[in-house]
């Protein structure tokens, strides 16, 4: 072997020594996206799950595969380099409480919690997404007169628009089984919240003769409560108390008769012949003589006292109807008292 062959020989050798303990060149990403997750008031979105899943070329979604699972750090940002492709990119919400919000992908209808991109080489992309942020509202809703819980009612909650209207018809509703009542998860914004019972006023939360509704703000996991709504009888009513005597000693009539006949709402007043005629309501006096008409809707009323021995006694201290005084109930809750009956009065 003549000595320029075996120079040769040695150079290739040393090349190929050279080739084999060089580390192998790691190959750069092809493309690159990367974005931020952010919650519907515009606040970053930590710990947010991003699935990347690579297309197969041929449309085989049983070949697709999914190449990376991250997650969104602590300023909503998020990377992926690969090759160039057909991707889609899947957005998620992290666990309730986890950076302060609540999601319910399933409920999203324009969110872009899905994206498509097809990436090429050397091709940098920038996936910005919002995703839908929630809070609850909760409270109880009772009748203003007792303060008892009213089950069965229906609480609805109105979303305010964007163009600072509220909408006509409520974004979300529910039936409280016992008065009190949680909201189903609530996208935030300013809220009214309405409840509605059978044989009540239905009303806004804060309103009332001298207020309109009070408007609720749901912010990011939060759960507002003591929003609670005390609803009027639709039916408002009043008492009427008094009693019964006979003579200058004022002697106490038990057992008399004690009719209320209300005006109707035409200004007619019911029958009072024949008999008792046809009163709205009866009670008796007690061993005192003291009666108590009970709950009688609100309005105008002519009051009738009756014994067997005295005979009729309308109030005021008078024998016919026509004579008789009206006693107007006007103030929910009320009672008239010393609406009486005295036979044989002194003069």
């Amino acid at each position: 072997m003549s000595r320029v062959r075996r120079l040769v020989l040695v150079l290739f050798a040393v090349c190929a020594l050279m080739a084999a303990a060089a580390p192998a060149a790691i190959a750069a990403p092809q493309a690159t996206v990367s974005g931020t997750v952010y919650g519907s008031d515009n606040i970053v979105i930590p710990g947010a799950p991003v699935t990347v899943t690579l297309l197969d070329k041929y449309g085989r979604h049983d070949r697709d595969v999914v190449v990376a699972n991250l997650t969104t750090d602590a300023n909503g940002r998020w990377t992926y380099g690969g090759r160039a492709g057909d991707y889609r990119f899947d957005f998620g919400a992290p666990p309730s409480g986890t950076g302060g919000y609540r999601f319910d992908l399933a409920a999203l209808s324009s969110d872009p919690t899905t994206i498509y991109l097809t990436m090429v080489n050397k091709g940098v992309y920038t996936l910005d997404v919002t995703l839908q942020s929630y809070g609850t509202i909760a409270g109880a809703v009772s009748d203003s007169s007792s303060g008892l819980p009213i089950g069965g009612a229906t609480v609805e909650f109105y979303l305010r628009n964007p163009d600072g209207t509220w909408p006509a018809v409520p974004s979300a509703s529910l039936v409280t089984p016992d008065g009190a009542y949680v909201s189903p998860q609530l996208p935030t914004g300013q809220y009214r919240v309405k409840a509605i019972a059978a044989g009540h006023v239905s009303a806004f939360y804060g309103e009332g003769p001298l207020s309109g509704p009070i408007s609720v703000v749901v912010n990011r996991d939060s759960a507002v409560s003591g929003v609670n709504i005390a609803l009027l009888p639709a039916v408002q009513t009043a008492v009427i108390t008094g009693r019964v005597v006979s003579g200058a000693a004022e002697t106490p009539l038990a057992s008399a008769y004690v009719w209320f006949y209300k005006q109707n709402a035409d200004g007619t007043w019911p029958p009072t012949t024949p008999g008792w005629g046809s009163p709205t309501k009866t009670v008796f006096t007690n061993s005192a003589g003291n009666y108590n008409s009970g709950d009688l809707p609100l309005g105008n009323y002519k009051v009738r006292f009756f014994t067997t021995h005295t005979g009729s006694q309308w109030w005021q201290y008078v024998p016919t109807v026509d004579l008789a005084t009206v006693i107007t109930l006007s103030i929910p809750g009320e009672t008239l008292t010393g609406i009486e009956a005295w036979y044989n009065k002194p003069l």
